[in-house]
């Protein structure tokens, strides 16, 4: 939807704009729909896009990947639901209404890149303070609620010392039906109530990490996805390295990454001649969702950690926390990703360069 104004709006000034919308919710455990008691409000909403140097920048979706790109803005939202039901949400709850036979609920969140709801009746909710944040776990039957509501714990812990404070003042973590692992919005994550405790935990871990790697410093999705989701995978493997209690090995994790991805390249090849090896290229670049996850999910994270070997702990730690600290809330891109690792000493331009255009194999 375009929208035409009747006179300009220069950078000082502002415009409201009001759009009236009906949704219907599809029978989907998707990231929006409503199935077995469970409502997911994720991406529900018409969103602003992002205004760059050419214009907005006009998404194209595609049925795998995330195809969003947003810009951080504050939220108040009301959500008025029926009585019975408990709502997730992004965001701090500000106030509470109760009526007859409903309940008015409205969270206000900042800088946040979107704004996502989970409502059910079935819910059961624990509740946890840090200094940092307040954790919440929302689930209907989970006999391991406490473990993930540990493992997430641990987890904002071990992001916030690896790369800076977490970004907002709460976290909800919801048990749903999804048809993945996990979801991420900021300050709420999906976890697929199919998971058993080892799946689910990592996939907790997962969509945290993304509370920094794109809720806070954001990114194209539909043409860098290497960018968020592998250091948001890669953040996995830092967190079971930095909680050998899961007895999770990073090594491990890298080995099977570098083979998986080799016997992709391998049979791709035999199958179509050659195989694309970019990271960065749209999500209608790729063939399809296979090759999409074997490059984001096992390629960037490849890239990732063959830096850090190659510069060492404390110069590829500095760039992370420099990526994190001068872009938070902000949208980067690869000469961002370069930049932030260089001003910790490292020559990383021609590294990264090469695993983003496709010069390099595992």
């Amino acid at each position: 939807m375009s929208l035409s104004l009747k006179n300009g709006v220069f950078p000082s000034e502002r415009a409201t704009v009001k759009v009236d919308f009906s949704v219907v919710l599809p029978e989907c455990a998707l990231r929006l729909g409503s199935i077995d008691g469970y409502v997911n409000l994720g991406n529900w909403f018409p969103i602003l896009c992002v205004h760059e140097a050419g214009g907005f920048y006009e998404c194209e979706y595609s049925p795998f990947g995330d195809p969003f790109y947003s810009a951080a803005a504050d939220y108040t939202v009301s959500l008025t639901v029926p009585g019975e039901f408990s709502v997730a949400a992004c965001g701090n709850c500000v106030s509470t209404e109760t009526g007859e036979r409903s309940t008015k609920y409205v969270y206000e969140i900042k800088n946040a890149r979107d704004f996502a709801a989970v409502f059910s009746k079935k819910f059961h909710i624990t509740e946890e303070k840090r200094a940092d944040a307040t954790l919440r776990v929302y689930y209907a039957d989970c006999p391991f609620a406490e473990e993930i509501s540990a493992a997430a714990i641990s987890a904002l812990e071990t992001f916030g010392r690896l790369f800076g404070k977490y970004p907002f003042g709460t976290l909800s973590v919801v048990f749903t039906e999804f048809i993945q692992g996990g979801m991420e919005y900021p300050s709420l994550v999906y976890v697929s109530d199919a998971l058993g405790k080892e799946d689910a935990i990592s996939a907790a871990v997962h969509e945290i990490a993304h509370q920094w790697w794109y809720a806070a410093v954001g990114n194209n999705q539909i043409e860098t996805a290497y960018i968020d989701e592998g250091l948001a995978e890669y953040s996995t493997l830092l967190f079971y390295e930095n909680n050998p209690t899961y007895g999770v090995k990073a090594e491990e994790i890298i080995n099977a990454k570098t083979s998986e991805l080799r016997a992709f390249y391998g049979a791709f090849e035999q199958i179509n001649g050659s195989a694309g090896t970019a990271l960065e290229r749209k999500l209608s670049d790729f063939s399809g969702e296979y090759e999409y996850v074997e490059t984001v999910y096992a390629g960037a994270p490849l890239m990732f950690d063959g830096l850090r070997r190659g510069v060492g702990n404390a110069r590829f730690f500095a760039g992370l926390k420099n990526l994190y600290e001068d872009n938070k809330f902000g949208i980067v891109g690869r000469d961002e990703l370069i930049l932030a690792f260089e001003r910790a000493g490292c020559d990383a331009e021609g590294y990264i360069n090469s695993w983003a255009d496709g010069k390099v194999l595992p």
